[in-house]
């Protein structure tokens, strides 16, 4: 299991890629996080919307802008002979604070899930 397929552990019903900059992008390393950094954009054309947690802080992490920028960019670069939807972005912005009892809510619900999961794929 890897962080993009988190949202099936987490109770959904289907394995959807998700991509988690802090958690997919390497922190540390050098050459992985250029690697990392060189990828997201393609993950970010490729998506079907972007997920922002805002918080006051948010535009002053160069990380989060750049994010963002690419997002916007890659709605711009969209054929609109081609795409069915239009130049909408396709941004979903909740506070921090919601989105942290989002997920502890769906993290509850994960462990008291976990084991009937665990129980079903044996067989049992």
């Amino acid at each position: 299991m890897t962080w993009h397929h988190l949202p099936k552990w987490m109770g959904g019903s289907r394995m959807r890629p998700v991509f988690f900059d802090k958690l997919c992008v390497h922190q540390h390393n050098p050459e992985l996080k250029r690697w990392g950094i060189r990828s997201f954009a393609a993950f970010i054309a490729r998506s079907d919307n972007m997920l922002l947690l805002w918080s006051p802080d948010y535009f002053k992490r160069l990380w989060c802008v750049l994010e963002l920028a690419a997002m916007v960019r890659c709605v711009q670069c969209k054929d609109p002979d081609t795409e069915e939807d239009d130049n909408r972005l396709p941004l979903i912005i909740i506070p921090v604070r919601l989105a942290v009892f989002g997920v502890t809510m769906n993290a509850l619900m994960a462990c008291t899930l976990l084991p009937v999961t665990i129980l079903d794929g044996l067989g049992m």
